[in-house]
């Protein structure tokens, strides 16, 4: 893994959307990236910048697991210039 890489034990419950959000900007200012959420969260290293993040919560999966609903608001995020940085099962984090 490196330097490049952080696992970190982050004590948010996953509908803990402030909280959630306020943890990944402050690793942002930091230099550090989520890449991956679980018992840990993966960071990477990468240069220190100021980002907003917004966690979004969809529901209604379809037979393939993403429904209708959620590729709308997928759609309307990224026409608003949101990069989606990550997904897990309902959270998108944009």
């Amino acid at each position: 893994m490196g330097k490049n890489v952080k696992w970190k034990y982050e004590p948010y419950a996953f509908y803990n959307k402030d909280g959630i959000e306020g943890r990944l900007q402050e690793m942002a200012a930091q230099g550090w990236f989520i890449e991956k959420m679980g018992r840990l969260w993966k960071y990477r290293k990468g240069k220190p910048a100021k980002r907003t993040y917004n966690v979004v919560y969809m529901q209604e999966p379809g037979h393939d697991g993403v429904g209708i609903k959620q590729l709308e608001l997928a759609e309307y995020c990224e026409a608003a210039g949101w990069k989606r940085c990550f997904a897990k099962k309902g959270m998108r984090i944009f």
